[in-house]
Order: structure tokens, then C-alpha cells, then sequence
């Protein structure tokens, strides 16, 4: 299994978001409250569908030794999946619009970086369940 899928590796990571989401208060205070709701809102989405899909295909995930393989196995093990794939992208190619083209308060960087971070920190949060699903798989095998 990848290391991307361990309960550690995601531990320091929801870790890591919090650390730059404090940054972002103390820097530049908080972003619009509807904007981060939203991205909190797609994250919690996109994690569920992660959970769904490591627990609809469990094998593909246990077998990945890559990221390449994890996302792989993303993308084929069902349409939960591939949503969560989407939704992350989708959610760059938002966050790269907004930087090129919009000039008000979204487009300052403290504001950005943080309703992006809390889009990962909540799908992170999601997706926990599915990561301990497989855990506990991998340590039965």
C-alpha cells in the first residue's frame, strides 16, 4: 500500500493544513465566510466519495505502490472515484481562474491559499474513514 493511503502519512497532512490555515488567519485575516463554506462544503464531498471508493475496491488500493497507481485505481474502481478526482481538479482550475482573472478579495493570495487548504483539510477529514477501512485491511492480510 502507498504511503498516500496510510492513517500517518494523512495525519500529518490535516496537521500541515491547520498549521498554513493559522498562517493565513494571522497573515490576512479570514476569507469571505460563503467562499469557504463552499470550498469546506466540496471538500467533505469530494472525501466522502474517496471513502466510497476505497471501500468499493479495496484490493486496487491495498496493491497501489504508487501515487500514479493510487490515482489509477481512483479513476477505475467506480464513479465515486473518478468524482473525487474531478472535484479536485476542478477545484485548481477554479482556484488558477480566480488567480488570472478576478481582482477583488478572492484573488489575494492569503485568501486563495487558505479556502484551498480547507477544501484538502475537509476532504482529508472525509476520507479518514475509508483509510481506516483499508488499515484494518491491510493488517488482517
Amino acid at each position: 500500500m502507498h504511503k498516500s493511503l496510510t492513517l500517518r502519512f494523512n495525519t500529518m497532512l490535516i496537521l500541515i493544513y491547520l498549521l498554513i490555515l493559522t498562517a493565513c488567519y494571522v497573515i490576512g485575516g479570514l476569507p469571505t465566510i460563503w467562499i469557504a463554506y463552499l470550498y469546506v462544503l466540496l471538500g467533505a464531498i469530494a472525501g466522502i466519495f474517496q471513502t466510497l471508493a476505497l471501500k468499493n475496491n479495496p484490493d486496487s488500493f491495498l496493491s497501489a505502490k504508487t501515487a500514479s497507481e493510487v490515482r489509477f485505481a481512483f479513476l477505475k474502481t467506480s464513479v465515486y472515484g473518478k468524482i473525487s478526482i474531478f472535484t479536485v481538479w476542478s477545484i485548481v482550475f477554479i482556484m488558477l481562474w480566480l488567480a488570472f482573472f478576478k481582482t477583488d478579495d478572492m484573488a489575494k493570495s492569503h485568501t486563495m491559499l487558505s479556502t484551498f487548504i480547507s477544501f484538502m483539510l475537509f476532504r482529508e477529514l472525509a476520507s479518514m474513514p475509508g483509510l481506516i477501512f483499508l488499515s484494518r485491511l491491510k493488517n488482517v492480510t
